[in-house]
């Protein structure tokens, strides 16, 4: 099975999500808004969160969109490199 076949799906079922974790190999960053699932699927990765918005709810007018915890994992001890706004002045 390929990943391009996932595309264009309308839902993943459970089984999609294990057989795409199962053949994911090489340096690989996964994000999804928090859940069980992912956690048992990605156990062992490194595991980063951060607070994001519900990109897929619209917002209705003076309505601000609801906020949720976003999440990282990654196989691999990713580098981090920070750079200050004025760097080289």
């Amino acid at each position: 099975m390929n990943a391009e076949g996932y595309y264009g799906k309308e839902n993943f079922t459970h089984d999609d999500h294990q057989a795409l974790a199962n053949m994911l190999k090489g340096h690989v960053m996964v994000t999804h808004y928090q859940n069980g699932l992912y956690d048992r699927l990605y156990q062992g990765w490194h595991k980063y969160t951060f607070e994001s918005f519900k990109g897929s709810r619209k917002a209705d007018a003076g309505e601000e969109k609801p906020k949720t915890v976003g999440v990282l994992y990654c196989n691999f001890q990713p580098e981090v490199n920070s750079r200050s706004l004025f760097n080289g002045l």
